[in-house]
């Protein structure tokens, strides 16, 4: 899937608009740039959400309805679970090293940027 047919799963079932949500999946799903295969779901964990998604975006926010959004809950109902047809668990199983290492340092490069953009908004 990709971040706008997360962001219209979250439309129906919170309400508001698409752009209301666009933002968190798209980070979500960022990290296919860094690796195309599973690999890239470094974010697609409980880990992700908590450290890189809710600093980013705050534990709540209002969409354009007026409705109060709980990050967390976003992120592993209408995005997480999604991808992994509702069943948990982790999808980064057997990584290389070198390969996880390499995500994780350009994955934090580009997190530290978002902040910094994110935070002068």
């Amino acid at each position: 899937m990709n971040p706008v047919q997360h962001a219209n799963i979250s439309v129906k079932r919170r309400g508001g608009e698409l752009e209301d949500y666009i933002d968190i999946h798209a980070l979500i799903d960022s990290t296919k740039m860094l690796c195309t295969d599973s690999r890239h779901r470094i974010l697609h964990t409980f880990w992700g959400v908590q450290e890189v998604i809710i600093p980013i975006f705050g534990h709540h926010f209002e969409n354009s309805a007026g409705k109060s959004i709980e990050v967390k809950d976003l992120c592993e109902k209408d995005h997480l679970l999604v991808d992994f047809h509702h069943r948990l668990y982790s999808p980064i199983t057997k990584p290389t090293f070198a390969c996880l290492a390499f995500l994780l340092f350009n994955f934090l490069l580009i997190v530290t940027l978002l902040k910094q953009t994110h935070l002068k908004q």
